[in-house]
């Protein structure tokens, strides 16, 4: 490479770097600090750079190959520097006035709290019992105690009136996968044929709910509003998982789960009781996005059990 490219290469990362400094640093000034937050490990002028500022971008890096930690921090500090340079420029020149800016920092500043309070809700949520995650385990023995790698053919069919129907009427009465593309092909509809091989956890529960009660050589029909897909179990071959080794992926899906419903049923109860007003082109629709909204809710609020510890 040559000195110009590597000059180039260098700055290019170097500005990366820099820049995810900004964004990092910005979270952590959000925080609560503590006495080494505040010890200063250097001064840009009279703005100072601490020691907390250097920890907390450091703790948050991979390892660097052939180099050591304290090399490492000296980088962040040299970067925070750079960084620190580059805000006072942007002071100077009155960019934090620009409204572009202004609202990237507005934009930064809601996601930062907003997450914070999710976080909140999410740390007083308690942790999945072993007896919840015996359970989980013991009701879905396709996913473990019965789990099968499937070899897989699959039509992806384009949607259209009627197809349905008329391709579910076709499995009914026993023509092959390869009959049925041959049909498609005569009536001139697109289609894409593929072979694949999945794993249950690499599989929608729609998808696997419906493979995993047939025999090799069946076939089933997906139907959705988006797509319509033929899928073959051409061939399965046994991989059971056992309780052991698949808990702590079911106590982090257990986790997750109960997380997303807890945030939803605080958010959803946090909407109620605020006054929310919509305005111009936002007005003609607040109705029905409300009723949508509704619509969602007690849907949502049904007992569903359409995903796997993978999802």
């Amino acid at each position: 490479m040559s000195s110009l490219s590597s000059s180039i290469a260098y700055g290019h990362s170097r500005l990366l770097f820099i820049t995810i400094l900004s964004v990092a640093s910005f979270l952590t000034g959000c925080g609560d600090h503590d006495k080494t937050s505040t010890q200063v490990a250097a001064k840009v002028g009279a703005d100072e750079i601490t020691i907390g500022q250097v920890n907390s971008l450091f703790t948050k890096m991979q390892a660097m190959p052939g180099k050591n930690a304290s090399q490492v921090k000296h980088e962040v500090l040299d970067n925070l520097i750079d960084q620190q340079i580059a805000v006072q420029q942007a002071i100077d020149k009155k960019l934090d006035r620009d409204p572009a800016v202004m609202f990237a920092i507005d934009e930064s500043r809601r996601a930062i709290l907003s997450r914070a309070y999710i976080d909140k809700i999410r740390a007083a949520i308690p942790a999945p019992t072993p007896a919840e995650i015996s359970k989980y385990y013991a009701d879905h023995p396709e996913i473990f105690a019965q789990r099968r790698i499937y070899n897989l053919r699959e039509l992806d069919v384009m949607v259209k009136p009627g197809l349905a129907d008329a391709m579910r009427d076709q499995i009914a009465k026993g023509m092959t996968f390869d009959s049925i593309a041959a049909d498609l092909k005569g009536k001139n509809i697109p289609f894409n044929a593929t072979s694949s091989t999945h794993a249950p956890e690499d599989t929608a529960f729609e998808v696997l709910s419906r493979i995993s009660v047939l025999k090799d050589g069946q076939m089933t029909l997906i139907d959705t509003n988006n797509a319509l897909s033929i899928l073959q179990v051409v061939s399965t071959k046994p991989a059971p998982a056992d309780e052991k080794t698949v808990t702590p992926y079911i106590q982090q899906y257990l986790s997750n789960t109960r997380s997303k419903e807890e945030i939803v049923k605080q958010l959803k109860s946090l909407k109620g009781a605020t006054k929310i007003e919509y305005f111009g082109e936002f007005l003609a629709n607040s109705s029905a996005n409300t009723e949508a909204t509704k619509a969602s809710e007690t849907n949502s609020a049904k007992p569903q059990d359409q995903q796997h510890p993978s999802d």
